[in-house]
């Protein structure tokens, strides 16, 4: 992460050096502000999104696993939830997802699902 200057209260100066110490592991990067979210969704193995995020559909869209990931928070209202497997409740349902999305025959059934399709429009219509 390149070295930038912020103005940040106590609380803002403890997550800016957690983001510095998550960028020194050797499995994980820190992209900059202006890197390309879309370019680096669609360059991924995987996508986990927390709630209330968008990226889980971008990923869909290009064809790249993808789950929408709440860990306590009651999302039973939320559109995502029709569709069976693409929200992930917790550790266990975590663990169990990951293990199923690393075996080769692993299938994005969720672009044939029509309430993904409503949810986030036809992908073979899209640009």
């Amino acid at each position: 992460m390149p070295k930038s200057s912020f103005w940040a209260g106590e609380k803002g100066i403890d997550i800016i050096q957690l983001r510095e110490k998550f960028n020194q592991l050797p499995n994980a990067i820190i992209l900059s502000d202006n890197a390309d979210v879309v370019d680096i969704i669609s360059l991924s193995d995987v996508v986990f999104t927390n709630c209330f995020s968008s990226p889980t559909a971008d990923a869909l869209m290009a064809n790249v696993p993808a789950f929408w990931y709440q860990s306590k928070t009651d999302i039973s209202f939320s559109p995502y939830n029709k569709i069976a497997g693409l929200v992930i409740n917790g550790f266990e349902n975590l663990n169990t997802c990951v293990n199923k999305m690393l075996k080769s025959d692993y299938d994005l059934n969720f672009l044939k699902n029509p309430e993904f399709i409503y949810l986030v429009g036809d992908s073979s219509k899209k640009l």
